[in-house]
């Protein structure tokens, strides 16, 4: 919604989704993750310590500073 225009802000987006702009934030975050780190996590065969408390805090912009932080091994 918001790479079509539909919403401007996170906060036009979780007033649209009927979320809260915290949860909706901090979930928008998970769209910078690294594509081989969410097809590992789709298909999981994300490293076994990995839980989704590690990707509340802040996410490296660096794919290589992901895959090193959160233990996965280069593509």
């Amino acid at each position: 919604m918001i790479d079509s225009g539909e919403v401007s802000s996170t906060a036009d987006l979780a007033l649209k989704l009927k979320m809260n702009e915290s949860y909706t934030g901090r979930v928008l975050r998970l769209t910078l993750l690294a594509p081989d780190i969410i097809d590992a996590i789709v298909t999981g065969r994300q490293p076994k310590h990995l839980t989704l408390r590690d990707f509340l805090k802040p996410i490296p912009c660096d794919w290589n500073e992901q895959r090193q932080q959160y233990g996965f091994t280069s593509p």
